[in-house]
């Protein structure tokens, strides 16, 4: 991505702090602006200000979960055709079957080697060079 090219947006929606620095940290050195959110009711917020256009969102917080945040964005159709990728501890089917059921598009472990996570975010933004 050159210079002169606009960055691709990614908001990361996670309660964790260190998580979203971490995250922060990795995408921005890729060239990705990104911006945070530590819960899913701020990451609605700012998806709707900002038009990202990826979201990694962490399903299991408090307040407003990824689930919920998810469904509120399916619905808007400012929103409803961001790509977004579950930020997860948890692989098990039942979470990934009720994820997939309000408009989780992909799953990312947060145990994920960064290189993979890299890989995972160019099958969702092919046209962006990481």
């Amino acid at each position: 991505m050159s210079n002169h090219e606009t960055k691709a947006k990614v908001l990361c929606v996670d309660d964790d702090h260190n998580q979203r620095l971490l995250l922060s940290f990795l995408l921005e050195r890729q060239g990705l602006e990104v911006r945070t959110a530590h819960d899913g009711q701020e990451g609605v917020t700012i998806a709707l200000e900002w038009s990202p256009d990826l979201i990694l969102m962490d399903l299991m917080m408090p307040g407003m979960d990824g689930f919920e945040a998810t469904e509120v964005l399916r619905a808007d159709p400012r929103t409803q055709h961001i790509p977004i990728l579950a930020l997860t501890a948890y692989g098990e089917e039942k979470m990934q079957a009720r994820a997939k059921a309000v408009g989780i598009d992909g799953f990312v472990l947060k145990t994920v080697l960064p290189a993979d996570l890299l890989e995972t975010i160019r099958e969702y933004l092919p046209t962006v060079d990481l």
